[in-house]
């Protein structure tokens, strides 16, 4: 689905999610989340950088597991390194692409090793959470917090690296939902089909 790009102009005042919501999925998406999403070519032209990116990539910003994980690094045995983050970097994405802003390589590439926020805080700080003021949640289509391989990480292949880094930041795998409604449509494989649809 095409969408207009919002432009640097418009992407401060995005439209406010829906305090209260009582109709059905449907409703929501036309009337709510269909005029919030980024163009096709925006999301294009990042899902071409993260492509280039993960191929030479040693830097993994990956979701957090478990809570005690969050903002800590490790190496895997290939030596790749995980950055274990909250949702902040969805965030940030979205931030991006909703200013009509992007980073061409190599900058996208050091964004996300020096600048991308791994942890709320830091999103707020930066600026990087409009999807977050406009009160919406960025929830995903695709498990983030498990993958195909549940060994310790320091064992993860580069190809499990690569889908949880994917999984974490790809914006095809995001949808939006109010934030009052983030606990129960953000895990309801139901919501997740429709919004995997659309």
């Amino acid at each position: 689905m095409r969408r207009a790009s919002l432009g640097r102009d418009n992407a401060s005042v995005l439209p406010k999610a829906p305090t209260t919501f009582n109709d059905n999925l449907s409703v929501l998406f036309r009337k709510h989340v269909a005029p919030l999403l980024p163009s096709q070519d925006s999301v294009e032209r990042l899902h071409r950088t993260l492509m280039t990116y993960r191929r030479g990539a040693r830097v993994f910003p990956i979701r957090n597991r478990v809570q005690s994980e969050r903002c800590c690094t490790i190496r895997t045995d290939s030596g790749d390194q995980i950055i274990w983050t909250d949702n902040s970097p969805p965030w940030a994405i979205h931030s991006i692409l909703l200013h009509g802003q992007f980073l061409d390589q190599p900058s996208f590439a050091d964004w996300l090793e020096k600048k991308m926020p791994i942890e709320f805080n830091v999103a707020r700080a930066s600026k990087q959470e409009a999807i977050n003021k406009a009160r919406y949640h960025v929830a995903h289509l695709f498990d983030v917090q498990a993958g195909r391989d549940n060994s310790k990480p320091e064992r993860w292949s580069r190809r499990e690296v690569e889908v949880r880094l994917l999984r974490n930041i790809h914006p095809c795998n995001a949808f939006y939902v109010p934030i009052p409604k983030w606990r129960s449509y953000g895990r309801d494989p139901a919501v997740k089909a429709f919004f995997y649809k659309q």
